[in-house]
């Protein structure tokens, strides 16, 4: 997955930029392994195939997507670092919800 070659590489990229030293092959194995389990998990991953921007709620969209463009130019090796594990964050947060709170309709099905 692109996401998961993002996270190994945005990870050793930050830690040359913190100026850190670079993570042990066993801490990058690790993280290959808890990646390749998400991959074959059923946690649910935003998907933007179907994004779509209410009337209502365009400006605010617009205004977070320059934020969100100035930062990323402003230091990308740590812009796309947070981008990429705010995404994997993002999905342990959907799927939390959707465990402790799932949708009606599919209490309504069973």
């Amino acid at each position: 997955s692109p996401i998961a070659a993002a996270a190994v590489s945005t990870a050793i990229i930050f830690t040359r930029t913190m100026g850190w030293s670079e993570p042990s092959k066993i801490l990058i194995l690790g993280l290959l392994l808890f990646l390749a389990a998400l991959m074959i998990s059923l946690i649910p991953f935003p998907s933007f195939k179907d994004f779509r921007v209410k009337r209502e709620n365009a400006f605010a969209v617009l205004a977070t997507v320059v934020v969100i463009l100035v930062v990323g130019a402003a230091a990308p090796e740590i812009a796309l670092f947070g981008f990429v594990y705010f995404y994997i964050a993002m999905g342990f947060i959907i799927g939390t919800f959707r465990w402790f709170f799932p949708s009606k309709k599919k209490e309504e099905a069973a």
